[in-house]
């Protein structure tokens, strides 16, 4: 019997209307707990691979109440969810360690200054699951989460994977409080179908990629080609930009933290953003008019150009591949010759401690497991990032209910080859997080090419709203 408690929170952080933040942290956690029960970061015998499952212990630590609340916008279903094979980390908190979980749900609105609310009302829950989409630096900047570096020790192996995510995030102060444990992240791919490609006896972007020549130039020779009218309408599509994701060519952060002089660039007026909006500007309604369509065009073979999250290729495109029609590539460079640039997402905490909290170990070790239980993924062939090392991999698959793994959805051989071959694990990335810096994902790109608006006027219209949010996280 599982001994988690679920309430709904709605109604309870109006009851603590108080202004501000706590003052202090609240608990003491001792540093990967008791020195005489701790095992959980010492490498065993059984593989000897750093970064492994198989090779570090499972964590434990000296737990003092046994009780553990966690803040999350999401039900009680989602939040522990896992994957088959394995038991969720609340299932392991609770059946091994004996440990309460209660769960505060609350509504995503107002969801950072709700938390505020309770920590300044002194009912500071333990963790607090982080929207990905409203996380850095606010979760910091508005008092509500602990620094984790006099906590857990980062330099311990489970810790290893996740160094450099954790160092890009780690805030002004020098602290660590996103715990982010994976090396890797989403990575955006621009998807072909070969198919459509070879009707009109076009060379595919991976082939430009193999030859040097994969650019702006390149990309917008094959919209002019691909794209099909009848009528005056519209039949085939050449190429659906989703996200911005053409960003990545620009090769900078939109929003970069600068922890020397302890505050942020904006990179909106940067030469080469202003290469890709134009670009866009050009592709666009104003222009050339070769943007369009939807994912579900390019499932049914009405768009020759997608860009979109890397795990579609084994789930809405599957067929496509499985037909031996999909093929994938980085964001092309601007220039020809030019530094191709892989976008991914900013990396994410997932989980993390609330200042106040009042089970400070039970809530580290919550933290330890879900890294130690992260290292899992490549066994069970669901990882959130990919496995270049292995002959393939399987991107995630999103079936909770599947026993056995689905092997019409792992790579060939000869894909894996491919994509290890393009080095998109090498590539100099670009990230996704502006989004969470300047509350939106949408930095002009419908303007300029859904209502043919120059590049030049919407940066006088944006600027200053995303200037007066960036130093607003440091007022």
């Amino acid at each position: 019997m599982k001994k988690r408690l679920f309430c709904l929170a709605l109604a309870i952080v109006m009851l603590f209307a108080v202004a501000g933040c706590g003052n202090n942290g609240g608990g003491s956690g001792s540093k990967d707990g008791d020195k005489d029960t701790h095992q959980g970061f010492e490498l065993t015998e059984a593989d000897g691979v750093s970064g492994d499952i198989y090779s570090i212990a499972k964590p434990t630590r000296k737990l003092d109440s046994k009780k553990l609340t966690f803040y999350t916008w999401v039900d009680e279903e989602s939040v522990f969810s896992s994957i088959p094979e394995l038991p969720s980390v609340a299932d392991i908190m609770t059946d091994e360690f004996g440990v309460e979980i209660t769960v505060n749900t609350v509504s995503q609105s107002n969801y950072w200054q709700n938390l505020a609310t309770l920590i300044a009302g002194g009912s500071s829950p333990d963790l607090v699951q982080v929207p990905n989409w409203d996380y850095y630096p606010v979760g910091i900047t508005s008092g509500c989460l602990q620094p984790l570096d006099d906590i857990i020790n980062f330099d311990k192996p489970l810790w290893e994977q996740g160094k450099e995510a954790r160092e890009s995030i780690r805030w002004i102060d020098g602290k660590i409080y996103y715990p982010t444990s994976s090396s890797g992240s989403v990575q955006k791919w621009l998807f072909f179908n070969k198919a459509l490609f070879k009707e009109v006896g076009l060379k595919t972007p991976y082939e430009h990629f193999q030859e040097g020549t994969w650019c702006f130039d390149t990309l917008k020779d094959m919209c002019v080609k691909l794209k099909k009218e009848e009528n005056g309408e519209v039949t085939q599509w050449p190429l659906l930009i989703q996200s911005n994701s053409l960003i990545a060519s620009a090769g900078v952060e939109i929003v970069e933290l600068d922890r020397e002089n302890k505050t942020y660039k904006l990179n909106l007026r940067h030469e080469n953003v202003a290469k890709v909006m134009n670009f866009l500007h050009e592709l666009g309604r104003g222009g050339l008019n070769v943007l369009g369509g939807t994912p579900s065009d390019f499932r049914q073979q009405r768009l020759a150009m997608i860009t979109t999250d890397y795990w579609c290729a084994t789930s809405e495109f599957n067929k496509i591949r499985l037909a031996g029609n999909l093929g994938w590539v980085p964001m092309p460079s601007i220039e020809k010759g030019g530094q191709v640039y892989q976008l991914t997402t900013a990396p994410g905490a997932g989980i993390a401690m609330v200042k106040g909290a009042k089970n400070v170990n039970e809530a580290a070790l919550y933290i330890e497991l879900s890294a130690w239980k992260g290292l899992s993924n490549s066994k069970y062939g669901v990882p959130m990032y990919i496995d270049y090392d292995k002959p393939y991999y399987r991107a995630y698959e999103g079936s909770a209910e599947a026993d056995q793994p689905d092997k019409s959805k792992w790579f060939t051989d000869e894909e894996a080859e491919m994509t290890k071959t393009m080095g998109l694990d090498k590539l100099p990335h670009v990230t996704f997080g502006f989004q969470s810096w300047l509350g939106t994902s949408e930095l002009g790109q419908i303007k300029v090419t859904d209502y043919g608006q120059q590049w030049s006027a919407v940066l006088e219209e944006l600027e200053p709203t995303f200037k007066s949010t960036c130093d607003s996280y440091f007022e």
